[in-house]
């Protein structure tokens, strides 16, 4: 049974993978959190649409496992119920930890997508986003990017902001592997953007940002970002001294 209040609209997949009620209520995010937890700053708004009141949406925080897997599993983010599966580890590479689901939205002409949703200790989404990427792509595991490029928003520009790391597992049907192609237990993950880099002794992280939906505005493919542009940095504690800094 779902409860709903101010019209929200609670996304189905998210419904589908929780199977419990939810309740939607009045709050605001803090305006001192992450840039990627800040809903509704500058230039978030269409022009001339009219604010909407401030919301979110409360969950049972019980249903989602708050875990982090080693960075040696490359299914670390795979979760499954009896009905669905679903992508979700904790971004606990920062002062007050938050939990990130991904639900797949859809395949279309190649690409995939996945739904990103934000939710804090007390069972609140704090904020929701979308993914796009190869369809042979599932998630690994949370980046946080910096960069001056313009295939972010500039108010996101200079700024840590939050990105999805995926694996490619190449053209699998029905289960996926243990292990994608070419991955090297024990090596250090490469995380890129753009071009695929070649180099041997290392697992190749694609790293995908996020679009937020109340950003009201498509994000450029990050193909038009590159490895010299773009800084990053892991978000989960889990990958501590297994990453592999990029070559200057």
């Amino acid at each position: 049974m779902l409860t709903l209040k101010q019209n929200l609209i609670v996304p189905e997949a998210l419904c589908a993978i929780l199977a419990l009620g939810i309740v939607a209520a009045g709050c605001s995010t803090p305006a001192n959190s992450h840039p990627s937890l800040r809903a509704g700053p500058e230039g978030s708004q269409k022009a001339n649409a009219p604010a909407e009141p401030e919301k979110t949406v409360v969950v049972n925080k019980e249903v989602f496992a708050w875990t982090s897997l080693p960075a040696s599993n490359p299914k670390r983010m795979v979760r499954e119920t009896k009905m669905w599966e679903y992508y979700s580890t904790v971004w606990d590479a920062r002062p007050d930890p938050v939990l990130v689901v991904l639900g797949r939205g859809g395949i279309s002409l190649g690409s995939d997508h996945y739904t990103v949703w934000v939710v804090d200790s007390g069972g609140k989404i704090l904020r929701q986003g979308t993914i796009t990427c190869s369809k042979d792509d599932r998630p690994y595991c949370l980046v946080e990017i910096r960069t001056q490029s313009q295939s972010l928003l500039e108010k996101y520009r200079g700024k840590w902001v939050l990105a999805i790391g995926l694996f490619s597992f190449g053209n699998a049907l029905g289960d996926l592997p243990d292990h994608p192609p070419g991955f090297v237990p024990g090596a250090p993950s490469r995380f890129y953007a753009g071009r695929v880099p070649d180099e041997p002794g290392v697992n190749l992280v694609d790293v995908e940002p996020i679009v937020w939906d109340d950003d009201h505005q498509e994000l450029l493919s990050n193909a038009s970002l590159m490895d010299d542009q773009v800084e990053f940095r892991a978000a989960e504690k889990a990958f501590a001294g297994v990453v592999k800094a990029v070559p200057k």
